[in-house]
């Protein structure tokens, strides 16, 4: 087996929604795909406020998500919104810090501001 076939192996098992992925909705760009998703959430902490800011109890979440792109057929862009979710427990909108793909393997670190 070639190194691109194992990693395509590879893939199937990182993304498999038996083993470490979950089926969501992701919609992007006006389109809607159900795809299995990792979303890695590293840490909440509490913006910085300044002074003119009178808004309490606003979090920046941030997180990394994981998609095959095989499953979207486009790499999302930086700065652009994203919504992931299902109507189970519900849908969060982020914006795209950074946008990267590699072997296959969409990464994308996310912001969003949650109350």
């Amino acid at each position: 087996m070639d190194f691109k076939a194992q990693i395509a192996e590879d893939m199937a098992v990182f993304h498999n929604p038996g083993e470490m992925a979950d089926l969501l909705e992701v919609i992007y760009n006006g389109n809607s795909y159900k795809v299995p998703v990792i979303i890695d959430h590293t840490e909440a902490t509490e913006r910085q406020k300044n002074s003119a800011d009178n808004a309490q109890g606003i979090f920046e979440t941030d997180a990394v998500a994981y998609l095959a792109l095989s499953d979207i057929g486009v790499i999302p862009k930086k700065d652009r919104q994203i919504e992931i979710g299902n109507e189970a427990t519900g849908y969060t909108m982020y914006k795209i810090n950074k946008s990267s793909c590699e072997d296959g393997e969409i990464i994308l670190e996310l912001v969003v501001m949650d109350e």
